[in-house]
């Protein structure tokens, strides 16, 4: 975490971390009790517990207020873009490959025949103005970020439907989703223990 908060200049000042300490006292309504219980269940002292325990928590959650883990998404999908670009592997192999849709990733991204109002509206936007065979450039919702392929389009009467296939890059929520993600990224071994 570290190493990522250096890389993005994010940074834990000591009043960060005495708020911290003081919102957790602020809870038990007992300075003495909240030191009791640091060395009852961590064997430390509250500065030590602060320094070890708490910069982690606030290191964390001054990341995502600053939004990293949707600009390292953000960067990840630019370069998932430039390999579909290149054409080098299938959008399908692409898909398997790097989509974090659950449901249709080892499907090559196939999300099959819809039609509108059934997709998020960036979602739906992008794909109906896309012609068959065109590929979006990257498309954000709230799930993360969408590079879409549309596989074919039929129309009956006023009902139009789409074939689509996507890859997402998903921008995580869950911080610990994330920062798996980006460790395995970087082959960062053992970086947190227990």
């Amino acid at each position: 975490m570290e190493k990522l908060a250096k890389e993005f200049d994010v940074t834990v000042t000591p009043e960060d971390l005495d708020a911290a300490v003081q919102s957790q006292i602020d809870q038990l309504e007992n300075a003495d009790e909240y030191a009791e219980n640091v060395e009852k269940y961590f064997g430390w002292d509250v500065e030590t517990f602060k320094q070890n325990i708490i910069y982690i928590e606030v290191l964390r959650d001054n990341l995502i207020e600053a939004g990293i883990p949707k600009k390292v998404a953000e960067e990840k999908a630019q370069k998932v873009l430039a390999k579909v670009n290149k054409g080098k592997q299938s959008f399908e192999e692409l898909a398997k490959e790097f989509s974090d849709d659950p449901g249709s990733s080892e499907n090559g991204g196939d999300l099959g025949f819809f039609g509108k109002g059934v997709m998020v509206e960036a979602f739906e936007n992008a794909v109906f103005a896309l012609e068959v065979g065109q590929i979006s450039d990257l498309v954000e919702t709230e799930f993360g970020y969408h590079i879409i392929k549309v596989e074919d389009r039929r129309v009956d009467g006023e009902n139009e439907q789409v074939q689509a296939s996507h890859i997402l890059i998903a921008s995580e929520n869950d911080f610990a989703v994330f920062f798996e993600d980006y460790k395995n990224e970087l082959k960062i071994k053992n970086f947190i223990s227990k």
